[in-house]
């Protein structure tokens, strides 16, 4: 949501996620505007979000602290941009699809006799 890192020298943001022109249901228009676009952290973190609940729905025995590593272990740097955190970006933008390939690596080592 912000350039890091914070005042208290914690690495922030994670990562990167899709927040321009995203478009979403626009629950309180009505029917003649069901959809809206919208730019910003407002429209990233709900992509997070969302991620996330994929994951859980996978492995619902992932922790907090489990989906972090997940989603900063896969996610991949900005064009021109390293693997290291940088204040803008974090460790790059999330990779939905890797995300969920990990979990699903994790899911059939859990599930293993």
């Amino acid at each position: 949501s912000s350039q890091g890192p914070t005042r208290d020298g914690r690495f922030k943001p994670d990562v990167a996620a899709p927040g321009t022109r995203i478009v979403a249901a626009n629950g309180f228009a009505g029917p003649q505007r069901k959809w809206i676009s919208m730019t910003g952290t407002s429209m990233a973190s709900p992509y997070v979000c969302g991620v996330a609940a994929l994951m859980l729905t996978i492995e619902p025995q992932l922790t907090a602290a489990q989906i972090e590593g997940i989603v900063q272990g896969t996610s991949r740097p900005l064009p021109g941009a390293s693997y290291a955190w940088m204040n803008d970006a974090g460790f790059g933008r999330i990779d939905a699809a890797a995300c969920i390939r990990e979990t699903l690596t994790i899911n059939a080592r859990t599930r293993l006799p």
